[in-house]
């Protein structure tokens, strides 16, 4: 219990001696990042209406098709696009974004692995 004050004693101690001068300035480019929409939420974990996954659908398609383009993006895009379709106004042809993901993703990759089952069910 000692060693714990002592190590969160020494923390506070660092970071609060920090001084203005003595940070990382941030440059524009840095902040001009790429910024990703929300990853997709199981409908068990939240529930949400069907325009919040025809948004989000939409949003992962731009970044999937994009030049930011992971196999993550493609795994939100497919779970997402189900989503809207299922839940939402989507028409998202499911078939489509799959063969799409096989040409972008890493083939022994747990996204596209995980597509694959998904397209199964």
């Amino acid at each position: 219990m000692r060693l714990f004050f002592s190590l969160l004693g020494c923390f506070f101690a660092t970071a609060l001696s920090a001084t203005p001068n003595s940070l990382i300035p941030i440059t524009k480019d840095q902040l001009s990042t790429t910024h990703y929409p929300a990853p997709f939420v199981d409908v068990l974990r939240a529930l949400h209406d069907g325009g919040f996954y025809d948004q989000q659908a939409a949003d992962w398609e731009a970044v999937a098709t994009g030049d930011c383009s992971t196999d993550e993006a493609w795994f939100h895009y497919y779970k997402t696009a189900h989503y809207s379709n299922r839940f939402g106004s989507g028409n998202y042809d499911l078939t489509a974004i799959l063969a799409q993901a096989e040409k972008e993703c890493d083939p022994e990759g747990f996204d596209l692995q995980y597509l694959y089952f998904a397209a199964d069910q």
